[in-house]
């Protein structure tokens, strides 16, 4: 069944009596991306206030999400949560033999047919039915030329299908949620900001494009305007005796969220030197080709025409002059073009955490991916070595699940990003400089064989993987004049598993991310031993045995 915005109040009113009048517990199964985790902290602040007794349980992939389905056992359980999971997976047989009603907001499209079907599975969707519901989600599909059937197993009461069309990403769960809270009137300024923090983790994982952020971050901005909780006082300068820089006290109160019109595409730049995030920034990096001593000479050259000292760039953003912090971005505006560096702004906002912190909604991004996908131990334990990679994965999601809202958490994961960003653009400028990157028919491609280098601890976690071909895209974009924009497949060697993980990445020509059905069918044709149950269906997991016979493939079936 699908549920369209306008019935959201009716929704949550009766999941509300079914908690409160029959003593039903609710589960909440959360995906392990940013906006998920926005959304599902606005959705428990509203059942928190309304005394609803609930259950978050996160969810790193399908496999984990079948494993706790089956493992709900509580007679009082009867309603279910989805957040960005399960709208890719049927499991209508599941939920059905457990009595359970489940209501799916799940960003990625398309959602199965039989799962939009089902009278136990609630599909929460901004858009109209496009499918033809009277089909067969088993029928023969059609794509490319090629003909398929899908193989159902008779047993398995919980399957994930890849979709032949390619899968896209609607509107953000998060928004979604919020628009649950506005037509409630309950809307808080954190409410807000969590949309706002889901909306741009859609726009900097590659899930919308700029126009459609633009288009809905209008609607933001009107809502940060007309919030009677966002107060606006007139700024006073003071001295901060402590480490002797100057502040504005009064223009951002506590909490509060303000507008950038124009704020910089510079990653983490005020919680980082200018040099460094000017150096580290996938657009500045492409654009200027940093990993060459020319590129390295433009930017010195870019500094120098903005009159800032070496010495003011290369010490944190927050402690430089504020005379050159007042006139950068008009002077960087001035000079964009001379360097091919012209799209450098973007609208956003800026919430001010503490006295002395504040943070835009990139840099929550930012922050929030990284802690979820920290290699190490974020909680502090008596026997690191004994905890297990799953347990590891839950606590990193607690951590990120908290430091939403938490200054010195988002501090930390702050730092883990600069890390990890670090370590992205010099292994993608080292697979660039070494020509490894090389190109198929309908997309270009890299391996990555070793994982013995410190730096590539980072792209064993989906996210990470992600930003990496992100950036080999744009930096060999920019590096080769008049060449046509491809898709990019990274393929990464895991040590400790024995196994190759492998992303694909659309062109900005394209609208559908078909990867997922790619992956499956050349893995099923070399009958090679993979997994493929990430809640984003453009990963895959291959036997090492078998990687190279399903590369070649992959490879094979563009020709």
């Amino acid at each position: 069944m699908k549920i369209q915005l306008n019935d959201l109040v009716e929704v949550y009113t009766q999941i509300r009596q079914d908690s409160l009048d029959k003593s039903c517990s609710l589960v909440i199964f959360v995906g392990g991306d940013v906006d998920g985790i926005c959304a599902c902290k606005i959705l428990t602040s509203l059942l928190h206030n309304d005394g609803v007794q609930y259950c978050i349980i996160p969810v790193a992939n399908y496999t984990e999400l079948e494993t706790q389905l089956n493992d709900l056992t509580d007679p009082n359980t009867h309603n279910i949560i989805m957040l960005n999971c399960g709208g890719a997976a049927d499991f209508t047989q599941l939920i059905r033999d457990k009595g359970l009603v489940c209501y799916v907001f799940d960003s990625q499209r398309p959602c199965l047919p039989t799962n939009i079907r089902s009278e136990y599975v609630r599909v929460v969707d901004e858009t109209y039915i496009e499918e033809d519901l009277a089909e067969e989600s088993d029928q023969d599909i059609e794509s490319g030329g090629k003909r398929r059937r899908e193989r159902r197993d008779p047993d398995k009461k919980f399957t994930t299908e890849p979709d032949a069309s390619g899968v896209y990403f609607g509107a953000s769960t998060a928004g979604i949620i919020y628009e649950l809270s506005r037509k409630l009137n309950r809307g808080t300024l954190d409410m807000l900001w969590l949309w706002i923090v889901g909306l741009t983790d859609q726009l900097l994982h590659n899930k919308i494009d700029r126009g459609e952020y633009e288009a809905k971050m209008n609607f933001c901005v009107n809502e940060v305007v007309s919030n009677p909780q966002n107060i606006y006082r007139n700024p006073t300068n003071i001295q901060d005796t402590e480490d002797d820089f100057e502040i504005q006290s009064g223009q951002k109160p506590l909490n509060s969220i303000s507008i950038e019109y124009k704020d910089l595409r510079i990653m983490l730049y005020r919680h980082w030197s200018l040099y460094e995030s000017l150096y580290y920034s996938n657009y500045i990096a492409s654009k200027l080709g940093i990993w060459k001593e020319p590129g390295k000479h433009r930017l010195n050259e870019i500094l120098a025409q903005l009159g800032i000292p070496l010495q003011e760039c290369k010490q944190q953003y927050r402690f430089m002059k504020a005379d050159y912090k007042n006139t950068l971005k008009e002077k960087l505006s001035l000079i964009g073009s001379n360097y091919e560096i012209d799209d450098l702004f973007l609208t956003t906002c800026v919430r001010q955490y503490s006295r002395k912190r504040q943070y835009c909604a990139a840099d929550v991004v930012y922050s929030i991916s990284a802690l979820i996908e920290c290699p190490g131990i974020l909680e502090e334990s008596e026997h690191p070595e004994t905890i297990s990679l799953q347990d590891k994965w839950l606590g990193n999601f607690w951590v990120a699940h908290d430091a939403l809202l938490n200054d010195s958490l988002l501090e930390q994961g702050v730092n883990l990003a600069i890390e990890q960003q670090k370590a992205i653009i010099q292994q993608g400028t080292a697979l660039i400089d070494k020509k490894a990157v090389s190109p198929a028919s309908e997309f270009r491609y890299a391996i990555i064989n070793s994982d013995a280098l410190t730096q590539t601890k980072f792209f064993h976690h989906p996210l990470a993987l992600k930003k990496l071909i992100c950036f080999i895209m744009e930096a060999y974009q920019s590096s080769r004049k008049n060449i046509k924009p491809k898709p990019m497949v990274l393929c990464i060697f895991n040590s400790q598993r024995n196994t190759y993980f492998v992303c694909g990445v659309i062109s900005q020509m394209q609208d559908k991310n078909d990867f997922g059905w790619r992956f499956h069918e050349a893995a099923e044709t070399v009958q090679a031993d993979f997994r493929r149950d990430f809640f984003e269906d453009t990963y895959i997991e291959v036997r090492k045995e078998h990687f190279q016979a399903f590369i070649e493939q992959l490879i094979a079936e563009e020709i």
